[in-house]
């Protein structure tokens, strides 16, 4: 339904097609061998059985699942998905200009064919007042021999030539002089005295006035454009009534046309854990060993969830794609992490979360280890490809991110240190930066100080102040 304004405007684009279904749940042979074929190679789960009761044109197909453990819905959008229960149809609405094909939007259609019937009245008009001049010269002539047969049989018996006759004629009668009655006419008319009679010369009046009158509207659509239009609209208002009992078969919805893979999944609840494995490889050429680590997802049955590494980067992971196992969030192709990248903290989110305008959340404020806070606008972030998008500017500040939330804009932000020392303020105090900001401090740090982080990480820290793998100045 959204579509028609633009395929009207346009002349062209895509419609889908959809079947009526009713679920305890419906072209005939086709799809019910494509169902069939579903149900044999168990293309979609819980669909056990079909039945073709169609009989006499009445389409009839009757689908059997397991209600206790399925959700018919998912089940009906997943053969909406698969089989021609949906079908899309293009539409251009083009047509010929001379002798080019033009696409036309619903305005110019309408234009066209208005003026094509206007033109189509006025040609029709002509040519029945045409056909109505010829039949009222017969009749008249008719007429008119009828009233002066005997004037007219005693000149053409009392001259012997034939112009004689015709001056004479001329003479004796006024219409024959003026030209309203032509003597060719007269000369090769066959009347029967059967329309002598009084009634036939009754009807032959009246016919002859009505055609009159006939003719005297067909030379007003002929003259005049709005008798025309008057003409057009009575048309279509009779055609409007012809057909008022006709009812339309099909239904304009606004359902979305498109099953993408969330509407084809029953919806439930699941828990999401975050961990980081290490990944050993086999031995090398060298014969050394490598191992990589790298970012898990254990799903063990939320909407979308949002993904914020450690660097400076957000990204988005459709719940709905997950399974129920363990993923590794690099090898899956979920997200394309930089190396040495890994997965710090998970949100959960809804799926139009950075879209919605009225949601309460307007920003996204990001806590560092070094005491830095920043406030983003959540519009500033866009949309988040696999790649990611990058939110915080810490690389060269050698920082890292501690913690992510969202904020309605109103709210008090509370920071914390390992030392114990916290620090309260309004967020409406925080400026509101772009992506590629650092932030402004948010609580001064003791040399030894920082923000909370777990013990594993404080060890691997220590560990790496005194290995001897770079340069240590800057930690």
């Amino acid at each position: 339904k959204e579509k028609l304004p633009s395929i009207y405007e346009k002349g062209e684009g895509t419609i889908y097609l959809r079947a009526k279904v009713q679920i305890f749940s419906a072209h005939e042979s086709t799809l019910v061998a494509q169902i069939a074929g579903i149900i044999k190679d168990k293309k979609i789960s819980g669909l056990k059985k079909i039945v073709d009761y169609s009989n006499r044109g009445i389409t009839d197909i009757r689908l059997e699942f397991d209600s206790s453990q399925y959700d018919g819905q998912v089940i009906l959008n997943k053969l909406y998905k698969n089989t021609q229960l949906q079908i899309s149809f293009s539409i251009k609405m083009r047509a010929l200009v001379g002798s080019d094909p033009k696409i036309f939007s619903l305005t110019e259609t309408l234009q066209a064919f208005i003026s094509k019937r206007l033109e189509n009245i006025r040609r029709k008009s002509q040519f029945l007042f045409k056909e109505n001049q010829k039949e009222l010269v017969s009749l008249n002539t008719r007429l008119f021999i009828i009233n002066n047969y005997q004037e007219i049989a005693e000149i053409i018996k009392g001259y012997p030539t034939e112009e004689d006759r015709y001056e004479q004629l001329k003479q004796k009668f006024v219409e024959i002089k003026q030209g309203k009655i032509k003597i060719e006419n007269i000369l090769s008319m066959s009347i029967s005295f059967r329309q002598f009679t009084p009634e036939k010369q009754a009807d032959l009046a009246k016919e002859i006035t009505n055609l009159e009158t006939e003719n005297e509207e067909l030379g007003q659509l002929i003259a005049s454009e709005e008798k025309r239009k008057e003409k057009l609209i009575a048309d279509l208002e009779q055609l409007k009534k012809d057909y008022e009992k006709d009812a339309r078969r099909t239904q304009i919805i606004s359902d979305s046309h498109l099953i993408d893979e969330r509407k084809a999944i029953t919806p439930e609840e699941i828990i999401i854990i975050l961990s980081q494995g290490e990944k050993k490889k086999s031995k090398s050429e060298t014969g050394e060993k490598e191992s990589k680590l790298a970012s898990y997802l254990n799903i063990y049955k939320i909407d979308s969830l949002d993904a914020t590494n450690i660097p400076r980067k957000i990204y988005i992971v459709p719940i709905y794609k997950l399974t129920d196992k363990s993923i590794n969030l690099k090898e899956s192709g979920m997200l394309k992490l930089d190396p040495g990248e890994l997965v710090e903290q998970i949100i959960s989110v809804r799926e139009d979360f950075l879209t919605d305008e009225n949601k309460q959340e307007k920003y996204l404020v990001i806590g560092t280890k070094k005491g830095k806070i920043k406030r983003l606008p959540l519009e500033k972030i866009g949309r988040v490809m696999k790649g990611g998008k990058k939110i915080i500017n810490i690389v060269k500040h050698h920082d890292e991110i501690s913690q992510v939330a969202f904020t309605s804009g109103n709210d008090d932000i509370m920071v914390f240190t390992k030392q114990g020392k916290n620090k309260n303020f309004a967020e409406e105090r925080m400026r509101v930066v772009g992506r590629a900001a650092y932030g402004d401090t948010a609580i001064k740090l003791e040399d030894s100080g920082k923000k909370v982080r777990c013990l594993k990480h404080q060890t691997l820290l220590e560990q790496h102040k005194t290995a001897s793998c770079c340069d240590k100045s800057q930690l």
